[in-house]
């Protein structure tokens, strides 16, 4: 008897867990399978909100750097400096050194963006130009720039219209830069260009500072 009775309650147990376990973890776990999914597909809409709007950051935040280099590359070639050393060719040693300062103005406030700045004639000679914080010596300025592919496009935009070229391995600094330019025009007639080169890393600094 005591036996039998052992069994009935340890039958009884069985299936009183049984119904314990049908009745209360099954739907618990379906609802957990449910909540994940769900819980699941709103972190994954957040998630795609997140990156929509660090894209669109982004781009606007690029977009905004490439606008304001062209404003200053523009500013810059409306120098006197510039100008001046074709139509006041009595004066060009003077005109030359206002241009050495200008590019080592520019240089002072972009340290971490402007790698280049340089000043090239219409023929490809170049006048001045900086490297980092170093002005190049006379013999140390090419006389062929005209061979380049970025020097020619560079040449055809209009007056205050800026190209870009590709981004490229500087010769100069060994980094990768994004070249700039826009023609410098003189009595109706393109007589030379103002280049920039914007060194990568900053836009990659740019990009991280948005980025999470």
């Amino acid at each position: 008897w005591t036996s039998m009775m052992n069994f009935l309650k340890k039958s009884i147990r069985a299936k009183i867990s049984a119904a314990i376990f049908f009745i209360a973890l099954v739907p618990l776990a379906a609802m957990s399978v449910f909540f994940y999914f769900t819980s699941k597909d709103a972190m994954f809409r957040n998630v795609y909100k997140e990156l929509t709007w660090n894209v669109n950051e982004a781009s606007s935040q690029i977009d905004k750097l490439f606008q304001d280099t062209g404003k200053d590359l523009v500013l810059a070639s409306q120098n006197t400096a510039f100008k001046m050393y074709f139509l006041d060719k009595g004066h060009r040693d003077t005109w030359l050194d206002e241009q050495k300062k200008t590019l080592k103005h520019l240089r002072s406030i972009y340290p971490d963006m402007l790698d280049e700045a340089c000043f090239i004639r219409a023929d490809g000679q170049e006048i001045s130009r900086i490297v980092l914080d170093k002005l190049a010596e006379e013999n140390e300025l090419s006389s062929d720039e005209e061979r380049s592919h970025f020097f020619k496009e560079a040449l055809k935009v209009k007056e205050e219209e800026v190209f870009h070229g590709e981004p490229a391995i500087s010769e100069d600094t060994g980094r990768w830069v994004l070249p700039i330019a826009t023609p410098i025009v003189v009595n109706g007639k393109k007589a030379a260009i103002l280049h920039f080169e914007i060194n990568m890393a900053h836009f990659q600094r740019l990009l991280k500072k948005i980025i999470n």
